[in-house]
């Protein structure tokens, strides 16, 4: 679960998820202050994590001599009808071509990364006093 709620500087929002509080604000041109990630920063970097941890448990599982696992996602929103994400995935050590691919392949299978493929629905309603 994860709770935002607003603050008393413009757009800053305050969130609290997981056990951990930080915040989201959004861009200037929004006029926002530009003090914290975005909301759109926040799931960019959730998918950029989730695929990196998977690949990460994937290579310890298979003891595979992973040194480091860099994620860079860019969200494409610009079509009002759908959106996707451009993952680069960066393997560093000492890795086969073979190794390569099935940490590439199990990439595919992060948790966000499946979630996001699915079509989603959401309900918002007004909590109740």
């Amino acid at each position: 679960m994860a709770i935002a709620t607003s603050t008393d500087s413009a757009y800053v929002t305050q969130i609290s998820s997981g056990g951990f509080d930080f915040t989201s604000d959004t861009t200037w041109a929004d006029r926002g202050g530009e003090t914290a990630p975005t909301p759109h920063d926040l799931l960019d970097a959730s998918l950029a994590a989730c695929i990196a941890m998977t690949v990460r448990i994937a290579a310890d599982a298979r003891q595979t001599a992973l040194d480091r696992v860099t994620v860079e996602v860019i969200n494409d929103d610009e079509n009002p009808a759908s959106s996707s994400f451009h993952c680069t995935v960066t393997l560093e050590g000492d890795l086969s071509e073979k190794e390569r691919a099935g940490l590439l392949r199990v990439a595919h299978a992060c948790p966000i990364s499946k979630l996001l493929s699915k079509t989603i629905e959401i309900g918002i309603s007004e909590a109740s006093s």
